[in-house]
């Protein structure tokens, strides 16, 4: 059973909870050098991040370990404005005939909180969970898991008559990057442009989940010239395997480079690009130049 919480974060009675700003925000969007392989370019210096990625799953369920037990009505809805600004809906019940206490627990270190650990320090950001109660889990240093109470007895909930729960975040820190996959997001469409004799693409990112995480845009060179240019232009342009620029047709510029296996790997110049969400596609784009011969293409 896990352990209950013991430390007090931050309470006010009728109104903003601020003060939870601290620490160092995890910087990195993209990935950096290291052993955890994310099979990119291996030119691009971002084959590889530190750690594995922060986990991705259900962030925010009814406590476990209250009395009565607390459930939820439907899963939390969230509503997204920024990578590091969020709120999350839900209606909260407990078992109990009359009205009692709940309890909701976050993990904290899981996007979209994004929380650096563990181990966890101070939470990074300011929350807006109005007349409520924020407390850190006693094995909050090793899990991030936040605890939210009621803090008086008229946010109390029920079996028939529930209590509408709001909590927002601001300022926590940017999202990590994530591995590419049906449950983050995948490159949907690689669509090759000329820019009279030099080849650029444009590229389509998808989100699958309802706040950001960063991405590395990735596809396969050869099988895009296979598919998208005539014999000629697949023989001259398999040889150009570095990336940077913006193609006709798109204003979102990206760096990146060919390596092994024809992989390209490409991120945006401009960071407020660089993660991804199911709000809405992110549409990158970039221009291939002249570098090292790694083979001809088979169509």
């Amino acid at each position: 059973m896990r352990a209950r919480p013991v430390i007090l974060v931050a309470a006010l009675a009728g109104g903003l909870v601020t003060g939870l700003v601290a620490g160092a925000v995890r910087a990195s969007v993209s990935p950096t050098d290291a052993a955890w392989e994310d099979g990119a370019s291996a030119e691009l210096g971002i084959t590889a991040i530190a750690d594995p990625p922060p986990e991705v799953g259900t962030v925010v369920i009814p406590d476990p370990d209250s009395v009565p037990a607390t459930s939820f009505d439907a899963l939390p809805v969230w509503s997204v404005t920024s990578p590091t600004q969020f709120c999350f809906d839900v209606d909260v019940r407990t078992e109990s005939d009359d009205p009692a206490a709940w309890s909701v627990l976050i993990h904290s270190g899981m996007p979209p909180f994004n929380q650096p650990g563990p181990p966890f320090g101070t939470p990074v950001g300011t929350f807006y969970p109005g007349d409520l109660v924020v407390t850190q889990a006693a094995d909050y240093a090793d899990s991030g898991d936040l605890i939210v109470t009621p803090q008086r007895p008229d946010q109390w909930a029920s079996s028939t008559t529930p209590f509408h729960l709001q909590f927002c975040a601001l300022g926590v820190p940017t999202p990590a990057w994530q591995p590419e996959g049906p449950g983050t997001w995948e490159v949907v469409d690689v669509t090759l442009v000329r820019n009279g004799t030099q080849p650029c693409v444009i590229v389509t990112i998808r989100g699958y989940l309802p706040y950001y995480v960063g991405y590395t845009a990735s596809f396969a060179w050869d099988e895009v010239l296979a598919a998208q240019a005539t014999p000629a232009e697949q023989a001259q342009w398999i040889d150009y395997t570095h990336w940077d620029g913006t193609a006709p047709g798109n204003s979102v510029g990206a760096t990146g480079a060919t390596g092994a296996d024809y992989r390209v790997s490409l991120t945006p110049y401009d960071s407020q690009y660089a993660y991804v969400s199911s709000r809405e596609d992110r549409v990158i784009s970039s221009c291939a130049f002249l570098g090292r011969s790694t083979g001809v293409i088979t169509p």
